[in-house]
């Protein structure tokens, strides 16, 4: 019968146990997603500017520290707002996925993709020399090309300009001038065609 008491008892203490231990891997899950949440963009589930930002200065900090290559793209969907005013924002969202889509899917998974406007997005590639990022950027600007949205029988077909730098070939002490040079390659490249 002591047995059954001291059963009983252990029982109800493990109920007391379980039921914090629930509500700490409950908060742990709502935590996790709000950290996501607070880091990813909404549409396009690449990091947004603000984090993208702070990894940016983490991974220029390294590779200063590591003289390790930083390579970076600006990548802008040309004529945007010509797809929206033409098709509609939900048309122009479904092409702002699938742009970033095919950008992730050319880089490296150690690289990082941040929605950095509107239709902007900032490729943060580690390791990456200019040599390294042209061939990068060359390969994406091509699968965009090539690239069609269907559309109510209609075929939308954008294209992407690019602009890109490296460190330590871009000598630079700041990593926000690193995205000014990568910044102003992307508008000659606009200007270019």
């Amino acid at each position: 019968a002591a047995l059954t008491t001291y059963d009983k008892d252990m029982l109800e203490e493990l109920s007391v146990y379980t039921h914090g231990l629930s509500l700490g891997m409950h908060n742990a899950i709502i935590h996790d997603k709000l950290e996501k949440l607070a880091v990813l963009d909404p549409l396009t589930k690449t990091y947004n500017r603000r984090f993208g930002m702070e990894r940016l200065k983490e991974e220029f900090d390294r590779s200063v520290k590591s003289n390790n290559p930083l390579g970076i793209l600006m990548l802008d969907i040309d004529y945007f707002k010509k797809v929206n005013d033409t098709y509609g924002h939900i048309i122009g969202d479904q092409v702002l996925v699938n742009i970033s889509d095919i950008i992730k899917n050319n880089i490296r998974k150690g690289d990082l993709l941040i929605r950095y406007g509107g239709e902007e997005f900032l490729a943060i590639l580690p390791g990456a020399s200019l040599e390294g990022i042209s061939r990068v950027a060359d390969k994406i600007r091509r699968y965009v090309e090539e690239h069609t949205l269907a559309y109510n029988n209609q075929n939308i077909k954008v294209t992407i300009s690019i602009g890109g730098t490296s460190y330590p070939e871009y000598d630079s002490d700041d990593n926000t001038k690193l995205v000014e040079q990568a910044d102003l390659y992307l508008y000659e490249s606009k200007d270019n065609g």
